[in-house]
């Protein structure tokens, strides 16, 4: 009998669908028709028919919106046609409540730990542009890179010292999940963040400009690469560099705008500068610990 070799390893991806392996994955998905067709037969499945009216009427008295009900000898409740035509937030709000219906019901059940699983696959699986935490409530969703860079700079600022900081971080990331996001609220708290650790790095009280971030921490960095290689001595300036551009970009959205004419930053600029601050906040920890 020939030798068939060592076993093959496992293929995490063999019992999923061609589409989930092979389909395109672009931008996250505001709205889906696919992801309303899920909802609608996870809400089928997993609520009987009795139900219907008990949710509509729970639904009308938390939000104030209706579900089209036909009368007659019972009362049939088109869930169907609201699922589908509503407006995606309406039914961001109605998958909650509905949810905080079946907690309300005294009768506890599985069915709100189904109904928690069945909206979180339908929004992974249509990539969408929210997730469901786990008190059930809807919010945008960031990729995992930038919530592990979250993660990464709340964890490097432990200390009494550091604890504005760390609450403006922990805040600045919390304001891009919010529906409708907080983008200029991020942006402010993440340049606040930063400029907090960039006064205890460099030890003086000046503000988080351009030019007191390059004349401030280029004799640290000087120190730092005194003895290094050729390579961290071009790097570490650069860096500088960087840091300063970074703290001009969020000028605007922090104090250079007249109160009457406030412009939030768009969400992929908003993104972009909070996990671009917490990047900077761990390199400048990484300074004051060396």
């Amino acid at each position: 009998m020939p030798n068939a070799g060592p076993p093959s390893s496992p293929d995490p991806d063999s019992g999923k669908l061609f589409s989930e392996v092979y389909g395109e994955r672009g931008l996250a998905s505001q709205d889906d028709d696919r992801f309303r067709s899920m909802i609608w037969a996870a809400f089928g499945n997993i609520f009987r028919r009795e139900d219907h009216g008990n949710i509509a009427r729970f639904v009308t008295l938390k939000s104030g919106m209706e579900i089209a009900c036909t009368v007659g000898y019972n009362a049939y409740y088109h869930w169907e046609e609201f699922i589908k035509r509503v407006s995606i937030n309406d039914l961001l709000d109605v998958i909650t409540l509905i949810l905080r219906w079946v907690e309300s019901n005294p009768y506890q059940d599985k069915r709100g730990e189904d109904w928690i699983l069945a909206v979180r696959s339908a929004l992974a699986n249509r990539q969408m542009a929210y997730e469901m935490n786990k008190q059930g409530a809807i919010r945008h969703r960031v990729d995992a890179v930038f919530q592990r860079g979250a993660e990464l700079t709340l964890a490097c600022l432990r200390g009494a010292a550091l604890e504005g900081p760390r609450i403006d971080v922990d805040a600045a990331f919390d304001d891009l999940l919010k529906r409708p996001p907080d983008t200029k609220g991020a942006a402010m708290k993440i340049f606040s963040a930063a400029e907090t650790v960039f006064k205890l790095v460099v030890q003086t009280g000046s503000a988080l400009t351009n030019g007191n971030a390059s004349a401030s921490l280029m004799p640290i960095i000087q120190r730092l690469v005194e003895n290094g290689d050729q390579a961290i001595k071009q790097a570490q300036p650069r860096l500088v560099s960087a840091f300063a551009s970074w703290s001009d970009a969020c000028q605007p959205y922090r104090h250079g705008q007249r109160e009457e004419d406030i412009v939030a930053p768009p969400m992929d600029l908003a993104v972009a500068l909070v996990s671009q601050g917490a990047d900077h906040i761990r390199w400048m920890m990484s300074l004051r610990h060396s």
